[in-house]
C-alpha cells in the first residue's frame, strides 16, 4: 500500500500587513527636536580636540594623582579578591575586622609586589571575571567620564 499525498490549499489571511509604508518628507516634531539637540560632526571635533588639549593640559600634579588613584585602585582589587570577596565591592561597607583583613591584605600587596605583578594579578583578575558564563554585567561598575 502506497502513502496517499493529500494535498491542500491553506490561505493565509495577510490583511494585517502593511502593503506600503506612506513616505512624508516632512520632519516630525520628535525629528526636529532631536536633530536639533545633537552635534554635526564638525562640533563632535571640535569638542574631541578641546577634550584632547585639556588632557596635555593637565599639570604632573594631576596626571600623578590620577596614577596613584588607579594603582590603589589595582591593588584593592587584588587584596579583595584574595580575601574572598567580590573584587569590586566596596570595603567601606564591611564590618571593621574584615576591613583591616582588607586593608592588611593591600599593604602586604604593595609591599612585596612590583608594579608589573600588580597590573598582570590585576588584569587576569578583571578577565575572569568578565569570561565567566555566571557574571551578571548588571552589577559591574561603569566608568564614566
Amino acid at each position: 500500500m502506497e502513502p496517499q499525498v493529500i494535498q491542500s490549499k491553506i490561505e493565509v489571511d495577510k490583511s494585517w500587513m502593511v502593503k506600503e509604508v506612506p513616505y512624508n518628507p516632512e520632519k516630525s516634531e520628535f525629528e526636529k527636536k532631536l536633530e536639533s539637540s545633537s552635534l554635526n560632526p564638525d562640533q563632535l571635533l571640535e569638542l574631541e580636540q578641546k577634550e584632547d588639549q585639556e588632557e596635555e593640559n593637565k599639570s604632573e600634579e594631576q596626571k600623578m594623582k590620577e596614577f596613584k588613584k588607579m594603582f590603589i585602585d589595582k591593588i584593592k582589587v587584588i587584596a579583595l579578591f584574595k580575601c574572598k570577596h567580590h573584587p569590586f565591592s566596596n570595603p567601606s561597607t564591611f564590618q571593621a575586622s574584615e576591613k583591616l583583613r582588607v586593608q592588611d591584605k593591600m599593604s602586604k600587596i604593595l609591599k612585596n609586589y612590583t608594579s608589573d605583578e600588580i597590573d598582570e594579578e590585576f588584569n587576569t583578575i578583571v578577565r575572569t571575571i568578565l569570561e565567566d558564563a555566571k557574571t551578571d554585567y548588571s552589577t559591574l561598575p561603569i566608568m564614566r567620564s
